[in-house]
């Protein structure tokens, strides 16, 4: 079980900038903040971001190399779903929430991703990437 976090993480408040489309054979980074490790999602379409063993039936992006419990990262924090040439964040009613440039998502809501966003997953800090290998982003 994610324990609750004792208090709220900080973020911040960002406009976004980059392209919200992600076209067929783009990769997708996440930096984690501070430390500026990227981690190359895979190209699955439906990723999820959380803690520990992946199931059979799914691709996951553990979190615990990251401190991802210490942090208030669920065990099936979030998914990310690539449709109709977008990138879709959807919250699983996470214990510490999703925020995404600074705003509290809704749990089982899809939020369309853009290159550059912010999110907090409890109270890891990432940045989103797209970039299209061997070539220009």
């Amino acid at each position: 079980m994610t324990s609750l976090l004792k208090r709220q993480p900080l973020l911040w408040p960002t406009e976004r900038h980059g392209p919200t489309g992600l076209l067929p054979g783009y990769r997708v980074v996440l930096q984690v903040l501070p430390s500026g490790a990227c981690l190359t999602l895979p190209s699955q379409n439906r990723i999820a971001l959380g803690r520990g063993p992946a199931q059979a039936d799914e691709t996951l992006v553990d979190l615990d190399a990251y401190n991802g419990y210490q942090r208030g990262v669920s065990r099936r924090h979030c998914i990310l779903l690539r449709r109709d040439d977008r990138l879709y964040l959807v919250d699983l009613g996470s214990s510490n929430g999703t925020s995404l440039n600074g705003e509290r998502l809704e749990p089982h809501h899809p939020y369309s991703l853009a290159d550059g966003d912010k999110l907090v997953l409890g109270s890891m800090h990432f940045s989103v990437f797209f970039f299209l290998p061997g070539g220009q982003p």
